[in-house]
């Protein structure tokens, strides 16, 4: 009986031999085959080139904008749109407003690098990590050539805003004693004290107008040495929509020389 059992158990094991070897034959790719690569999507170059080409115009509409508002302050602040306390109060709240203004284009012109971000990170949804790497590193170098460009000028303009506003608060404190001189097209005020602080913020203003001046011309400098460098032109060369036309070398305020 146990022979027998035995003989059974070895014929069993022959045929499930058998068999597995049969299944291995036919199915071997199940385990012996690597599983095909996915093949990612690529990244396509017209549409990344438009996002960029997009946020080129973006920045350039809103400096745009923003080379109009600014010169407003500086006209308001003319001596000769000083010449008594009506038209001192009047320039004061439109000196207001044209701050509100500029600080909302600065603002807006800053939100254009958020929103490209958020473009190109759209365009790299299930692209493949060599292209993401690739893709991003050309935006970043463009974003950050053009966003240090408007940083430091920014920063300038909000020390100019400031004076602006001291400036004013001045004539407004002393409406009522000062009168324009039109020969000199100077303000004179009743207290010398007064014309010594008046001519001290043109001067700031003048200072900080320079400073800003040195500052663009040495990032264009540096921008124009870079990009002359590289050994081929690609999309984040674009003179004629870089920051350089809003950063006009012009000295900003003051129309008037400190008097003597």
């Amino acid at each position: 009986m146990r022979k027998a059992v035995n003989i059974l158990l070895f014929i069993a094991l022959i045929i499930a031999s058998a068999v597995f070897t049969f299944w291995l034959s036919n199915d071997r790719s199940l385990i012996f085959t690597k599983p095909p690569e996915q093949i990612l999507p690529k990244l396509d170059e017209k549409n990344f080139e438009e996002v960029l080409n997009s946020f080129l115009r973006g920045v350039d509409e809103y400096a745009a904008n923003y080379r109009k508002q600014r010169r407003l302050p500086e006209e308001l602040l003319k001596p000769a749109n000083l010449k008594n306390e009506q038209y001192i109060t009047e320039n004061a709240a439109l000196l207001k407003d044209a701050e509100a203004n500029m600080r909302s284009e600065m603002q807006a012109l800053m939100e254009v690098f958020a929103a490209t971000d958020e473009k190109v990170n759209l365009l790299l949804v299930g692209k493949s990590e060599e292209e993401i790497i690739k893709t991003r590193a050309q935006w970043q170098e463009l974003k950050d050539k053009q966003m240090a460009s408007y940083v430091d000028f920014f920063s300038f303009e909000e020390d100019k805003l400031e004076l602006f506003d001291r400036l004013m608060a001045l004539y407004v404190a002393h409406a009522a004693t000062l009168h324009y001189e039109e020969s000199s097209d100077h303000t004179v005020f009743a207290d010398e004290t007064v014309k010594t602080q008046e001519q001290e913020l043109r001067q700031k203003i003048l200072d900080a107008s320079q400073k800003q001046i040195d500052v663009i011309r040495q990032n264009n400098l540096e921008n124009a040495t870079a990009q002359a460098s590289e050994a081929s032109p690609d999309i984040t060369q674009q003179p004629e929509l870089s920051p350089a036309p809003m950063l006009e070398t012009q000295p900003g305020l003051p129309s008037e020389t400190p008097a003597e």
